[in-house]
């Protein structure tokens, strides 16, 4: 056999080799998303919810409003599990986008939880984990509320919105405290929204109730906080 023959059979069982990865990875991926979309269906049902497996096409669109949803390209709602408890229209989903492209390109996926309250009045806000990017802007003026009083939650965590004085008052103790607990969640809101979440963190299906429990406690610190 020529050296020449053997380098190409050499080369090309680099390539079948390749191929042969690349499927195994696309069949497991696969059959890892439909044993989470099963996984979580079987979770919705447990906690009385409905599920859907991909949310409304204009749903990314009404939540632009949001730091969240307005990140990157290629913006995703799938695993929708939806209902009203006790007068409280509540979404749980697997949310995911992409910022930058082809070998630079990075995918955020996670798991957020959705509310509309009708007697819940906030202010435009977001309260996300403050990283060193964070302090950088800070530098050159980007807004971050801090509180003199709580050094701890100022440390942890980037404060933004229009009305000052109104998220002031709204992030009361119980509030930072709670959130200063908790760690890298996000928590964004306006009028009689409020939605939370972990960038990049998407909840187990055995782990949804406890995740739902943790996002409904963090509504009611904020009706309780934001009531007249």
């Amino acid at each position: 056999m020529s050296e020449s023959t053997t380098v190409v059979l050499f080369v090309g069982g680099i390539v079948l080799a390749t191929a042969i990865l690349i499927a195994a990875i696309v069949i497991m991926a696969k059959k890892a998303a439909r044993q989470r979309l099963e996984g979580l269906r079987r979770a919705a049902g447990h906690m009385r919810l409905e599920f859907t497996e991909r949310g409304p096409d204009t749903m990314v669109a009404e939540l632009a409003q949001y730091h969240l949803f307005s990140q990157g390209h290629g913006r995703k709602i799938r695993n929708l599990c939806s209902g009203r408890p006790a007068d409280i229209f509540t979404r749980i989903f697997d949310y995911q986008y992409t910022v930058g492209s082809g070998q630079h390109s990075s995918t955020y996926r996670q798991t957020v939880a959705l509310f509309e309250a009708p007697d819940l009045r906030l202010p435009a806000f977001q309260a996300r984990p403050e990283h060193f990017f964070h302090r950088v802007a800070q530098k050159f003026g980007k807004q971050d509320i801090d509180f003199e009083q709580d050094d701890e939650f100022s440390k942890e965590y980037v404060l933004r919105g229009d009305d000052e004085a109104a998220i002031r008052r709204l992030f009361n103790n119980p509030i930072r405290s709670h959130l200063t607990g908790l760690k890298k969640t996000s928590v964004e809101g306006r009028g009689n929204q409020l939605i939370v979440y972990r960038l990049g963190k998407r909840v187990e299906p055995q782990d949804l109730d406890e995740f739902l429990t943790s996002s409904v406690h963090m509504l009611a610190l904020f009706k309780t906080a934001a009531a007249p």
